[in-house]
């Protein structure tokens, strides 16, 4: 439902349900979709590179990288939004597993706190 939710804010439509039920349950700011690249860049960077050491010299590394991971991932993720703003396939994939269609109870919630956010803050 919050991605159907803010795809209806992008596009400039009135929060309704029948806005909301109108607009795409995909959205390129998936949390999960993110999460996935991520993963898939840090299994990745972590099988071409190893550290000489122990193991707790390996997991100190990779404790230490891991903010510099993220940021690459970060750059992926603003470049591909800069250059299309459609999801890719993987992201229609990963999306298809772990998200549904939103019953009418659940939009009303989302806009019910869309709502509210916005009148807190303009207070």
């Amino acid at each position: 439902a919050e991605h159907k939710v803010l795809n209806c804010i992008r596009t400039g439509k009135e929060l309704t349900i029948e806005n909301v039920k109108q607009e795409s349950r995909y959205n390129i700011n998936c949390a999960t979709y993110n999460l996935y690249k991520l993963s898939i860049i840090m299994i990745l960077y972590f099988s071409f590179f190893s550290f000489d050491g122990s193991y707790l010299v390996n997991l100190v590394m990779r404790i230490l990288l891991f903010p510099i991971i993220v940021g690459i991932t970060y750059e992926f993720k603003i470049l591909f939004i800069e250059n299309k703003q459609t999801i890719s396939k993987f992201g229609r994939i990963i999306q298809d597993v772990f998200l549904e269609e939103p019953s009418d109870e659940s939009t009303k919630i989302v806009i019910n706190s869309i709502k509210e956010l916005k009148v807190k803050e303009t207070k």
